[in-house]
């Protein structure tokens, strides 16, 4: 039945797709612990800075289609979605923030002060300094901006069901507008991409529309087009950071990469499922927000003390310390999550919304 592939892509994307977003915040294009930046990493700049940025736009549209999925939207539904997404949502980005702001008090990233405390809540660069190449804000936990910006949209999700029930596709194709012009587009909280894609998947739902079957019929021009506009972007991208040392993004170019490859992910997942009634288990859907939630809280420290007792001294080294840090970040976060998913279930339900 096409509903049940679409739920088991769904449910089959969550992990990798986190564990994308591990590939990303483990890059040591910048050096490791302060030691100088590596040279040549072509390969490491696609793993970390080209094949994962289609991971959060992937969770987000899932999230906006599926708020809306088969309801009948009215202020009762409404209320009952915003009482479910603060166990799902508020409570464990509660958690993990302050989690994450005492290990940066710890650390002497900022001082203990309720100002900081709260600050971590919303956007750390109250009390630290980014690094040049990020261009966004972000709470205490690093990762979690995207559900920062996913509650925003939820608490805005009767003025998104309004407009499209009144205008169709007019508010995802001016929100679409917002995301490629990348004008004001990392705004805390609402950040255009995040805004986009949560109104795309809102719009596939609220026509009630299955997204596998929508774009099933050209599944083979989306897996052309992505391919092409992922090298493409790797190539700018590359040559860039080889000149200046920066990441230094075509953001046009960028950004038709990621509608693509969001599209061309889902009907690969499609393809895969099809020929097998595999279902993924309940244990890598939660272990996915966990990954998520948990890598970078420790995956620099892990990063310090891996280069402090052999430090790579050639491209290729880099490349392996990367690919290492990589495994060990994703294979310490699963480890864990088996031990409180298998003997402290109330509080892995707790620190993953009681998915």
């Amino acid at each position: 039945m096409p509903d049940k592939l679409q739920s088991r892509v769904i449910d089959f994307l969550r992990f990798p797709m986190a564990a994308l977003v591990v590939l990303c915040h483990c890059k040591t294009l910048f050096g490791i612990g302060g030691g100088p930046a590596p040279t040549g990493q072509g390969v490491q700049v696609f793993l970390a800075e080209v094949l994962p940025h289609i991971a959060v736009p992937v969770f987000v549209f899932f999230s906006g289609y599926l708020f809306f999925y088969k309801t009948d939207f009215n202020l009762e539904v409404y209320g009952e979605k915003l009482r479910r997404r603060v166990k799902s949502l508020l409570l464990p980005y509660l958690i993990w923030c302050t989690i994450g702001f005492a290990l940066a008090a710890l650390q002497g990233q900022c001082d203990w002060s309720v100002k900081n405390f709260l600050y971590g809540f919303w956007d750390t660069t109250a009390w630290m300094e980014l690094p040049s190449h990020i261009h966004a804000a972000f709470p205490a936990d690093m990762p979690l901006w995207f559900i920062r910006d996913l509650m925003v949209m939820t608490v805005l999700t009767p003025a998104i069901h309004w407009c499209i029930k009144h205008a169709g596709i007019l508010l995802p194709a001016l929100t679409g507008i917002w995301w490629f012009s990348h004008w004001y587009a990392n705004i805390p909280g609402l950040g255009s991409q995040i805004v986009f894609f949560f109104c795309l998947g809102a719009w596939f739902s609220i026509k009630g529309w299955n997204f596998v079957e929508k774009t099933r019929c050209i599944r083979f021009p989306l897996w052309v087009i992505a391919a092409g506009l992922m090298a493409a972007d790797f190539i700018v991208l590359n040559q860039r950071f080889q000149a200046s040392g920066e990441l230094q993004y075509c953001w046009s170019l960028f950004n038709a990469y990621i509608l693509s490859g969001v599209f061309a992910t889902i009907q690969l997942a499609a393809v895969m499922l099809e020929r097998n009634e595999h279902r993924t288990s309940r244990f890598w859907i939660t272990c996915s927000f966990f990954l998520y939630a948990v890598h970078f809280l420790y995956s620099p420290a892990l990063s310090a003390a891996m280069g402090g007792i052999r430090y790579p001294s050639t491209p290729c080294g880099h490349l392996l310390f990367y690919l290492l840090l990589c495994a060990l970040t994703v294979g310490f976060a699963v480890g864990a999550w088996y031990l409180i998913y298998r003997f402290a279930p109330r509080l892995a339900s707790v620190l993953t919304g009681r998915r």
